[in-house]
């Protein structure tokens, strides 16, 4: 779909001027009308522009996700999944979480999905596997000389 071309603020001025000559004829108050609704869209536009990203729910989700790419397609996946209160709570709490998977860790982050990606894959929704560190703590690797290779040692407690 083709994207309409923006007015810049001197051709705006000049159909505004036009407007205003216009309104001083009487016999053509119904394009007045219709020229004024016209203009009066094209600046309401400008303005939802310029406050395009005024969800506070988005903003917070933006402000927790640790990979600061595509803004934009990040506002436009989140409007599209038209989240309430409790569905964009589940949202930032995922992230919360997967902040904490290896996975996301691994590398510097080089595996963290774009927020717009993550957003469209809904995968706010993943099941994240929680292990136990513990775990990992109640063993040491030693080499073993008879094999030439490191194994795992139960550390006695």
């Amino acid at each position: 779909m083709k994207k309409k071309r923006q007015r810049t603020p001197a051709e705006r001025l000049a159909q505004l001027e036009m407007i205003n000559w216009i309104l001083a004829q009487p016999q053509v108050l119904p394009a007045v009308y219709a020229a004024k609704k016209q203009l009066d869209a094209w600046q309401w536009n400008d303005e939802k522009e310029k406050n395009e990203y005024n969800d506070p729910a988005f903003l917070t989700f933006w402000g927790s996700y640790p990979k600061k790419v595509g803004k934009g397609a990040a506002f436009r996946a989140w409007k599209r999944i038209k989240p309430g209160e409790k569905k964009a709570q589940q949202i930032i709490d995922s992230v919360s979480k997967h902040k904490n998977t290896p996975a996301w860790k691994k590398e510097e982050g080089r595996f963290i999905p774009n927020p717009a990606t993550f957003l469209n894959q809904q995968r706010y929704d993943d099941e994240i596997e929680e292990k136990n560190e513990r775990v990992r703590d109640l063993y040491k690797l030693e080499y073993d000389q008879e094999r030439h290779t490191m194994v795992q040692v139960p550390i006695k407690q």
